[in-house]
């Protein structure tokens, strides 16, 4: 029997803990965690994952970031976009921008916000969520005027 349930995406800002959330609704819905599938890392990791069958096999709960889903293959963003439920997690702002220098030595946050402030205006999100610890727990969606990103 196919796995009834829904098809998920996890995309966010870096740093949110949207790793922490990929495993916990891997365990939830008893998926495989894809952590940084959709994700093209220009300063940590890599991404050596067989994409496409991660992808079109739907057996995972994929993981990636807004300012980089613009390097995907088109077909991949295209049935991503269409057959799953797409995710996001938050933070605290001030601790993303702290995060992200003490990671990578620089201070990326306003060029990645405005690449994923463009990209996640095209997605359709279905719940937003805030990890604490290893419990996660779904937020309204924050507004503008929000210190989470």
């Amino acid at each position: 029997m196919e796995n009834a349930i829904s098809n998920i995406a996890v995309i966010s800002f870096p740093r949110t803990a949207s790793r922490s959330l990929v495993h916990y609704l891997s365990e939830k819905y008893n998926k495989i965690p894809a952590h940084g599938v959709l994700h093209y890392p220009e300063y940590l990791g890599k991404n050596d994952y067989d994409i496409e069958n991660i992808v079109y096999g739907c057996k995972h709960i994929l993981h990636g970031h807004w300012h980089s889903l613009d390097k995907l293959n088109p077909d991949i963003y295209n049935f991503v976009k269409k057959n799953y439920t797409i995710v996001t997690s938050h933070r605290e702002m001030d601790l993303v921008k702290k995060s992200i220098i003490q990671i990578t030595g620089k201070d990326l946050f306003d060029d990645v916000y405005k690449k994923s402030i463009v990209e996640k205006r095209k997605w359709d999100i279905s719940e937003h969520y805030i990890m604490s610890g290893h419990n996660a727990y779904i937020i309204q969606k924050p507004d503008s005027m929000s210190t989470l990103v």
